[in-house]
């Protein structure tokens, strides 16, 4: 088995200082590494240089990993720890490999004997549980929703199906610029008393985080979330923070 270590550094959900709301550990053990797996290399770099200022940015090298990446890519990737040298794994906003590609070199790391270590950071995923109000116990995340508007409405209903049988959160996304259409589709869509969490642009100075029946979205005026990153969560009256 391999000494060396890939490790998994969530990074910030806004544009914040990220020396303040990075935890310690992330600074003293990225100022080592010199070789990074990320979503967008352009992020990476100016989120290490506000981290660590004088960081060895030309001394780096990094390796994309993101939609269009192929399996066979992964070998290079991980080239560095079969070397013996550690590797880290940066996603452009919050915690890699959760609802990000990130998982599959990560599998791939796993294959390979390395160890693999978590650090803590902020997720989209778990504040929106932790300050929705609804059951935290159970929850399922369903990642992004379809694209096609029949299979949307389709699958909005399954999750207050499922919301209704078990209990369970329902925990769900799309891209930003459609977070208005999905609020518009699930009021159209849900039953009043279904529970929606809205969950926008975390830990950012506009954040805002509310849990509401569907009949009270239904008659309030939603601040502006177009183009803002959204979580959305479903709960059912009666069963929330069970």
């Amino acid at each position: 088995m391999s000494n060396s270590r890939l490790y998994l550094v969530p990074t910030l959900l806004a544009d914040l200082d990220p020396k303040t709301e990075c935890p310690p550990s992330a600074t003293i053990i990225l100022q080592d590494i010199r070789h990074f797996i990320v979503e967008s290399e352009k992020e990476s770099r100016r989120f290490l240089r506000k981290l660590i200022p004088g960081f060895d940015i030309d001394g780096s090298s990094f390796s994309l990993l993101n939609e269009h990446s192929k399996e066979s890519d992964f070998a290079i990737y991980l080239d560095p720890l079969k070397r013996g040298q550690n590797v880290a794994l940066l996603s452009d906003a919050g915690c890699p490999a959760v609802a990000d590609p990130g998982s599959s070199v990560v599998y791939a790391a796993h294959q390979l004997g390395v160890r693999i270590v978590p650090l803590s950071g902020a997720s989209s995923i778990i504040m929106t549980l932790m300050a929705s109000g609804l059951n935290g116990q159970q929850f399922t995340f369903h990642g992004y929703v379809p694209k096609e508007g029949a299979m949307r409405l389709r699958q909005y209903r399954g999750m207050e199906e499922a919301v209704r049988k078990t209990g369970y959160t329902q925990l769900f996304m799309d891209t930003p610029y459609r977070n208005r259409q999905v609020l518009d589709e699930l009021l159209g869509t849900l039953h009043e008393e279904t529970l929606l969490c809205l969950s926008c642009s975390l830990t950012s100075g506009d954040e805002y985080i509310r849990t509401l029946p569907v009949q009270t979205w239904q008659r309030i005026n939603v601040p502006n979330i177009h183009k803002k990153p959204c979580m959305f969560a479903l709960g059912a009256p009666g069963r929330a923070g069970l």
